[in-house]
């Protein structure tokens, strides 16, 4: 369950992401982009669609 407050902040990774990377890759990516990602915020990342 995921519980969201006033306080959190949503950021979209607008990279496409291969979604079989591991946790520590997606923190690294977030890291790169100049965010902390323990800071409690929510990153939401998406895959490239294959249509």
């Amino acid at each position: 369950m995921l519980a969201l407050n006033r306080g959190v902040r949503i950021w979209h990774v607008s990279d496409s992401t291969d979604m079989r990377y591991g946790k520590y890759r997606l923190l690294r990516m977030v890291e790169f982009k100049g965010r902390d990602p323990y800071n409690g915020d929510a990153y939401v990342f998406l895959s490239k669609l294959f249509v």
